[in-house]
């Protein structure tokens, strides 16, 4: 069983933790934030796999160090997209991680900007972009 639970955090978790049965791998909550993954939450699921969508490096600090804790001492194997993309296989349970060569990505951000550039009126653009425009 597959939980993806989207951004709730722990009010919305509270409701949902005497409903749930266990189940084989969850996406965390609110990207592993530490407003979410209560210990309720956690005890109810018992996951042998968590996956914490987050940037590398991001701004936030997700995952939380303390909810990627809270899920190892539960038991389960805590990645995070911040290292690269994670593949599972539902039936051998195989997990694997790959990652675009930092070049490629660079690239990507690149071509983001200028669609940026084209597409949106300059003040929208520039705090979308943070105001870093790539020619």
């Amino acid at each position: 069983t597959l939980l993806w639970p989207g951004d709730i955090e722990a009010r919305v978790e509270r409701m949902l933790a005497g409903k749930l049965s266990p189940v084989d791998a969850v996406l965390a909550p609110h990207h592993g934030s530490r407003t979410s993954s209560t210990k309720g939450f956690v005890r109810a699921l018992r996951p042998r796999l968590v996956v914490a969508q987050a940037g590398k490096r991001n701004r936030f600090g997700f995952p939380h160090p303390e909810v990627v804790a809270r899920w190892r001492k539960a038991g389960a194997r805590v990645l995070t997209t911040a290292e690269g993309a994670v593949e599972v296989d539902l039936k051998s349970w195989r997990i694997r991680r790959f990652s675009p060569p930092a070049s490629e990505r660079m690239q990507a951000g690149a071509m983001f900007a200028r669609w940026l550039q084209r597409h949106l009126p300059p003040t929208i653009a520039a705090i979308s972009n943070r105001g870093r425009f790539v020619d």
